[in-house]
């Protein structure tokens, strides 16, 4: 089992690559950070030209590299091929393929979610195996938020059975947020498919992504269900930066760590 930190603009461009992995290394005197899965805003130069320096540094400190992708759903072609391109160059930096994380589209109705996901992630994945792309496409399950009609890990199901893409990215704190602590009705047919985790809380607001301060969504029960399941590849603990406590940047990276030392005493 590797914990992984999720990385995103909020850490990016104040600090240098270099400063923020040799920040998390220092802070993290157990070793329990084995990774990070980064989210790159494509519409920055800037961003990317960063996080093709973050990934060779994560691939020299023998960091596990994970992408969580910007939304492709409202773009032409020819961008998704921009976006897929630059994602593969960070997979041969890396070396190896690249575990990349995509939402379903979010329409007017859950059926129209669902087709609109189908269309834009069949073109996808028929590019990748086309032209051989590092890289492993992983649907993640949303949540329904702010009367915003979003596919949940039942209609990640439905998407499964009509694509050919490698599988799911469960985010349990979404599930949650719809449901409850019980796993006990997910589909049995589908553990195969859960290739990535990310896990978070939820606040009494029902503001999700935050760190395991309120016990809305219950580390026991995620471990429960992961031991049960036989699961032993990635969980990303998603937390938003401003929800750690902490003043300063060191001491929310401080937090986080010690939030991720916290989840895996439970496995």
């Amino acid at each position: 089992m590797n914990f992984l930190m999720s990385l995103n603009y909020r850490m990016f461009l104040k600090h240098t690559p270099k400063q923020l992995i040799d920040t998390i290394i220092e802070l993290d005197v157990n070793k329990i950070v084995k990774g990070a899965e980064i989210y790159i805003d494509m519409t920055s130069e800037e961003e990317k030209e960063y996080c093709l320096n973050l990934t060779k540094l994560m691939k020299d400190n023998n960091w596990i590299v994970q992408v969580h992708s910007a939304n492709m759903y409202k773009l032409e072609e020819t961008a998704i091929v921009q976006y897929l391109e630059y994602y593969n160059k960070l997979a041969l930096i890396y070396g190896s393929k690249i575990k990349l994380t995509v939402h379903p589209e979010s329409e007017s109705s859950k059926y129209e979610s669902i087709q609109k996901t189908i269309e834009t992630l069949g073109y996808i994945a028929k590019h990748i195996e086309k032209n051989n792309l590092n890289l492993e496409i992983l649907l993640e399950n949303l949540n329904e938020h702010r009367g915003i009609i979003r596919c949940n890990i039942f209609q990640i199901y439905e998407i499964i059975d009509k694509l050919n893409i490698e599988g799911i990215t469960f985010d349990m704190g979404h599930y949650v947020y719809d449901y409850s602590n019980d796993y006990t009705n997910l589909s049995d047919k589908y553990i195969d498919k859960i290739k990535n985790i990310h896990i978070h809380d939820i606040d009494n607001n029902r503001n999700d992504h935050h760190p395991f301060y309120y016990n809305n969504v219950k580390t026991q029960e995620i471990t429960k269900y992961l031991i049960t399941i036989d699961y032993k590849e990635n969980i990303v603990l998603e937390y938003g930066l401003e929800y750690l406590n902490g003043e300063t940047f060191e001491d929310k990276i401080s937090e986080y760590i010690k939030q991720i030392e916290y989840v895996s005493r439970y496995f």
